[in-house]
């Protein structure tokens, strides 16, 4: 049989590049994070749920808990997982469970990671639930992956906020290639996957909790000479090592 090898995202140079990133859009900002809080697919998910289990109405509260804890512990919400604490359902109850736990998941930290960061007038680009999160920052409308202004939103912002969704486990998605190869800066959450795809490279900050996303901003907006150093490097890294052309001969 054929080999399997693992393939990871790539950028795209001939979109996401630092001329592009360059146009005027909105102006500087600070802090900035592109992304949903994905309100439409809790709901979906809540739905498939109560179908399979309508007793779920009657224990939202301990739902919400058991999110807190995983959470806190940075653990895998899996159905193997959800089972130590409803030991008496069954398995397609748990995959149903396991999905809506992961999108309120996805929420809750994207949404305290803001809060932590409304101080710095963040710029989120995502849905109207987001302006109760950041009083003090701006909102703008979710754009569509080939809106083709991705790149500017990326270069305007001094720090480019990254939070991956759990349900990539150990991976991580497609803004951190992006925001790279638009010479932007990256502060992201770690992911197992970041060792295997990158090495050693020195190419973005790592968050290790959402209240360090606060102090690692805080220190980077006050220090642009250490926020330049990255900016400087990254982009001939990623387009020279992680564009999709590079990818394929691999």
């Amino acid at each position: 049989a054929d080999p399997i090898h693992y393939l990871p995202g790539a950028a795209d140079p001939e979109r996401m590049n630092p001329d592009t990133a360059r146009i005027p859009l909105h102006g500087p900002c600070p802090v900035s994070f592109v992304g949903r809080l994905n309100v439409e697919l809790i709901d979906r998910n809540r739905k498939r749920l109560l179908s399979v289990w309508p007793q779920f109405a009657n224990c939202e509260h301990l739902c919400a808990s058991v999110v807190s804890r995983l959470l806190t512990r940075n653990a895998e919400i899996t159905p193997v997982e959800l089972k130590k604490v409803f030991a008496d359902l069954d398995e397609p109850i748990l995959w149903a469970l396991s999905m809506y736990v992961d999108v309120v998941a996805a929420r809750e930290s994207r949404m305290q990671t803001m809060r932590l960061l409304n101080p710095f007038k963040p710029r989120v680009y995502g849905e109207e639930e987001w302006t109760a999160v950041i009083p003090d920052g701006q909102r703008y409308a979710p754009f569509s992956y080939f809106s083709g202004q991705l790149p500017q939103v990326y270069g305007e912002s001094l720090i480019n906020i990254n939070i991956t969704n759990p349900q990539l486990r150990t991976g991580f998605n497609q803004r951190v290639f992006d925001i790279l190869a638009c010479g932007g800066f990256l502060l992201t959450d770690n992911s197992p996957d970041f060792k295997k795809v990158f090495g050693n490279e020195d190419a973005f900050i790592i968050a290790q909790s959402e209240a360090d996303y606060a102090r690692k901003s805080e220190f980077f907006l006050s220090n642009p000479h250490a926020r330049r150093r990255y900016l400087n490097q990254s982009v001939a890294y990623v387009h020279a090592e992680h564009c999709f052309s590079a990818r394929m001969l691999r």
